[in-house]
């Protein structure tokens, strides 16, 4: 769609504004099996399309949405963003004028249902009898204009396949993996079976131990989990109002000096490139965290300007129906002068977490969270079930010992890659 014509009325009538369209697409099929007899569950589709604008008047800035296309429709929301702009709170936002487009492209196509096939054929060929399988193929574009010329088009396809078996002993178990892929026809199902197997198995008729000293280390989505918890610690909104562990730290040591932390707009483990964010801002690699030093906040275009920062390019709208939200599109996680997992005599793999929300303080780092996985102890495996961990996520940070060769890409709001990361100073209790 041309919104042109809309956003020359909005610079006529009004000081500046935006706006906003999304068009995404989606078709999904879910398969079940109980007692080795494969059923389809559910199969949907779906289209999803509209806009949000944005004026800003006065130094105020207001907001509508809208999915009706012609135009009155349109000049309504106008008028309803221009009506709430005037009791809006003064912020002196600076609209970017940023021009491109970026597109991500398969690299394949392929029959979700045949996908589904393959990975019931492989879990029956091991005797699994009760699983759960879904498989997406999902489309979006989104376009933004702006009323200092910005325009930018973006559109993207991609694959995601989750699986999640049901394993047995004395008791039963489950849990689930998944893939993201631009390249379906070479997405390797057999892994993907055999991922979600080992975390299924893992904490099978586990028992709660104590362990005192032991190193714990967060299987990939755990991690992803867990931060998608702390990363907010990180908003210069936080920051600055001092409602974050790293307000009054700007370039002090206050994690690993092994460890940093850098925001991407590309890794070749995440498909598709973040080259501009949501509000037009060009997404520039930054480091939140420099071997171990506090370096910088992140900040979207409202939060730039309440605190006379420079945008970072994390405005994220995950609906046209919402304004931005600061969230980074990839979170990097870089190990450095460490050894591997390999040289450790023993650690606890944590597979599953329980109460994440409720247990931990991101503020003061304080947590009590429900965990199960697995003790590795050399050639034993030992299944771990209902233990709690404890301690100061912050202090734990401080003491990274290990880290795995291997990077992986999990998306848990935001991207996040990372290596497995061994931790002490964890308390594990049963």
């Amino acid at each position: 769609m041309d919104f042109s014509k809309y956003v020359s009325l909005i610079a006529k009538n009004n000081e500046a504004g935006d706006i906003f369209y999304s068009d995404v697409s989606m078709k999904s099929v879910r398969i079940g099996c109980v007692e080795g007899q494969p059923h389809l569950e559910d199969v949907s589709s779906k289209e999803v399309s509209g806009y949000g604008i944005r004026v800003i008047k006065d130094g105020r800035m207001g907001f509508s949405f809208g999915n009706k296309t012609d135009d009155e429709s349109i000049l309504q929301s106008i008028e309803y963003a221009s009506q709430a702009a005037e009791l809006g709170e003064p912020l002196n936002i600076s609209l970017p004028s940023t021009q491109g487009n970026e597109v991500t492209e398969l690299k394949s196509e392929s029959d979700i249902n045949e996908i589904l096939d393959r990975i019931s054929e492989i879990y029956l060929s091991k005797r699994i009898t009760k699983f759960e399988a879904t498989a997406e193929r999902e489309s979006s574009k989104w376009l933004l204009t702006n009323t200092s010329g910005a325009h930018i088009m973006s559109s993207e396809e991609a694959y995601s396949v989750t699986v999640m078996p049901v394993v047995s002993g004395i008791g039963e178990n489950a849990n689930y993996w998944f893939a993201v892929t631009l390249d379906p026809e070479n997405l390797d199902i057999n892994e993907l079976v055999l991922r979600s197997l080992d975390r299924a198995y893992s904490s099978l008729d586990g028992k709660g131990i104590n362990l005192k000293g032991i190193p714990v280390v967060f299987d990939a989505p755990e991690w992803a989990e867990l931060w998608s918890f702390l990363l907010d610690s990180f908003s210069g909104k936080n920051v600055e109002r001092g409602k974050s562990f790293f307000s009054g730290k700007l370039s002090q040591r206050v994690l690993s000096d092994h460890l940093s932390i850098k925001l991407e707009n590309n890794h070749p483990k995440v498909p598709g490139n973040f080259l501009y964010d949501n509000e037009g801002v060009n997404v520039q690699p930054v480091f939140l965290v420099e071997e171990g030093a506090f370096v910088q906040a992140y900040y979207g275009l409202a939060s730039a300007a309440e605190f006379g920062k420079v945008p970072t390019g994390v405005g994220r709208r995950f609906s046209f129906e919402t304004q931005p939200l600061d969230v980074p599109f990839i979170c990097h996680f870089q190990i450095e002068g460490l050894p591997t997992l390999e040289s450790l005599d023993k650690y606890l793999l944590v597979t599953s977490l329980k109460g994440i929300h409720s247990g931990l303080n991101a503020v003061s780092g304080a947590f009590s969270i429900g965990a199960d996985g697995v003790l590795l102890d050399g050639e034993k495996h030992i299944p771990v079930s209902g233990v709690t961990l404890s301690g100061n996520i912050w202090d734990v940070l401080n003491q990274v010992i290990a880290a795995s060769d291997k990077e992986e890409a999990i998306p848990s709001g935001s991207w996040v890659v990372s290596p497995l990361v061994a931790l002490d100073g964890i308390t594990i209790s049963g």
